[in-house]
C-alpha cells in the first residue's frame, strides 16, 4: 500500500469509543511509518478510575500489501492489547493469575 492509501483507510478505521489510530510521518526513505493506538480504559489497579494509553508500532509499507493485510496487522495489534487487559482483569479471589505485569509462575 501507499502512504495516502494506508492514510485514506486510517481515516475510515474506528474501534471501542476512547480508541484512536494515528499514523506519523514517514521516516526518510525507508517509508516505515508508526502507527500509534491510544485508548482509554479502567485501570486494573483501581477501576473506579480511567488511564490513558499509547502504544506505538513500526509498520513497513512495503510490508502491507493490501487493505486487508494492514487490517490483519491492526486487529493482531488490538488483540495483544485486548489479551493485555484481560489478563490484568481476570481475578480470582482478587489476585490475576496471568497478571501480564507479574513474572510467570510455574
Amino acid at each position: 500500500m501507499t502512504l495516502a492509501e494506508l492514510r485514506d483507510l486510517m481515516a475510515r478505521v474506528t474501534y471501542k469509543p476512547g480508541w484512536s489510530f494515528t499514523l506519523g510521518r514517514p521516516y526518510f526513505e525507508l517509508q516505515l511509518v508508526i502507527l500509534t493506538i491510544s485508548f482509554e480504559a479502567p485501570d486494573a489497579t483501581n477501576p473506579s478510575t480511567i488511564a490513558r494509553f499509547s502504544g506505538r508500532h513500526a509498520l513497513l509499507l512495503d510490508d502491507i500489501p493490501s487493505e486487508r493485510g494492514f487490517l490483519n496487522r491492526l486487529r493482531s495489534y488490538i488483540l495483544h492489547i485486548e489479551t493485555h487487559e484481560l489478563n490484568e482483569f481476570l481475578k480470582v479471589d482478587g489476585i490475576a493469575p496471568f497478571d501480564p505485569h507479574l513474572r510467570a509462575e510455574s
